[in-house]
């Protein structure tokens, strides 16, 4: 077995330990952004159930698919698919 130098031992621990905290770093930032991405895509789901529900509604009181379309901003053919 070789010996290496302490002072380039000392060097390889210390390029380790920074390697090591930036993939944690980089981790963490990573799992953030995919809890971003999923809270925004819960909102919008979230949003397009609400304007379903609605829509079901304004049908049920006999409103016009026009103007169910004008007040959720549904297209035509999910509102049919409603009925």
């Amino acid at each position: 077995m070789e010996l290496i130098p302490i002072d380039e031992a000392i060097k390889e621990i210390h390029v380790r330990h920074a390697l090591e905290e930036g993939m944690e770093r980089g981790m963490e930032r990573g799992m953030e952004k995919g809890r971003e991405i999923g809270r925004e895509i819960g909102r919008e789901i979230g949003m397009k159930e609400g304007r379903l529900q609605v829509a079901r509604s304004m049908l049920d009181d006999g409103f016009s698919p026009e103007a169910i379309q004008k007040y959720t901003g549904l297209d035509r053919e999910n509102i049919l698919a409603l009925r």
